[in-house]
């Protein structure tokens, strides 16, 4: 779900984008609009990453008890601070991916001497692969951090505790 909303918003902000700011630069209408489409896809993107690093680093052993765990107050600030650091880490990948994937486009279409119709499912799939990459090579570090900071247990002080 949070992936179609992020193509979503990608498409209708750089829609009103290019309509409403043609002088804007197009790989600026790109970052806009990939930003904002990371944004709002985090409303979903964020709890359900909580609900899955609970799961995968053996806080818990099932879904329901995941879930019951972002009730817990401590659970919940970790899961805010997480949104802001999957902000972090999110927005610069979603951003740039969008701009090296347009950017691939245009340079494919405006090159005279490539003949490839990049209108294509498997042209789009390997243009979003490669835009995909570069984005996620450049936003890995924030999702070590991004992890951590889900997982990370506090006692009722505040303090971090082991476990």
């Amino acid at each position: 779900p949070s992936a179609s909303l992020y193509l979503g918003i990608y498409e209708l902000v750089k829609t009103n984008l290019q309509d409403r700011t043609p002088w804007l630069p197009a790989l600026m209408v790109y970052f806009l609009a990939g930003a904002a489409g990371e944004i709002l896809a985090s409303l979903v993107k964020v709890p359900n990453e909580a609900i899955k690093s609970q799961v995968q680093t053996s806080n818990t052993t099932t879904l329901e008890a995941a879930t019951q765990l972002l009730q817990d107050p401590s659970a919940l600030a970790n899961t805010l601070r997480a949104w802001q650091g999957a902000m972090l880490r999110d927005i610069p990948m979603g951003a740039l991916t969008m701009v090296f994937f347009e950017a691939s486009k245009t340079f494919i279409i405006q090159d005279p001497y490539l003949d490839w119709d990049v209108s294509t499912l498997q042209s789009e799939a390997v243009l979003g692969a490669i835009g995909g990459a570069i984005g996620a090579i450049a936003s890995a570090p924030m999702d070590v951090v991004t992890t951590r900071i889900i997982t990370q247990k506090k006692n009722k002080e505040g303090e971090e505790v082991e476990g």
